[in-house]
């Protein structure tokens, strides 16, 4: 949560979104899985895959989540649309709730590119963490369904698949440095 929280302000930063808008939406990456809390050890730390009943035991975390902050006194709504909408998808395949485009908050899908960011990089009991190159690139490849194409464009931008500097082996085999990131062209 911590990873996502700071992603998130990262993200934030790109956006140019004002200060307190930010803290909200590093706020809702803290809180975006606390529901998490409710869902049994046994199955939040399966090493294996997951049966369809774990999983919509795992799926209910966005609920414990959302109920959480439903009682909770001070939460903007910033933070609670953030990390009650971090699993819905721009194509209205996520859950809870099966929102769909507009009908997720900005904030709600920023997170849910930040979480399944820090996800699929992080070292899991369940899987080893992708290079962040190869998962900016899913991410890429899943906008327009899974997430909006513009947060998406704007998240690696920010975040950079190749940044100015890096070290990277072309495929003559040759290796090159990386002189400057072109926005129209963010997978070269």
């Amino acid at each position: 949560s911590v990873s996502v929280s700071a992603l998130a302000v990262a993200f934030g930063r790109v956006l140019e979104l004002p200060r307190n808008e930010i803290k909200d939406i590093a706020m809702g990456g803290l809180l975006h899985d606390v529901g998490k809390a409710m869902v049994p050890g046994r199955i939040l730390n399966k090493a294996g895959k997951l049966d369809e009943a774990e999983f919509e035991i795992i799926k209910s975390h966005v609920v414990h989540t959302t109920k959480l902050l439903t009682d909770a006194q001070g939460v903007s709504e910033t933070t609670f649309n953030a990390a009650s909408q971090h699993h819905e998808r721009f194509d209205g395949t996520g859950y809870p709730d099966k929102l769909k485009g507009d009908q997720i908050s900005v904030h709600g899908q920023m997170l849910a590119i930040v979480d399944v960011y820090d996800a699929i990089t992080s070292l899991r009991v369940y899987h080893k963490g992708m290079p962040p190159g190869e998962v900016l690139r899913k991410l890429y490849e899943w906008s327009g369904t899974h997430f909006n194409p513009k947060l998406v464009q704007a998240f690696i931008k920010g975040i950079g698949i190749y940044p100015a500097g890096s070290l990277v082996r072309m495929e003559s085999d040759r290796l090159g440095i990386v002189r400057e990131v072109l926005p129209d062209k963010l997978l070269q």
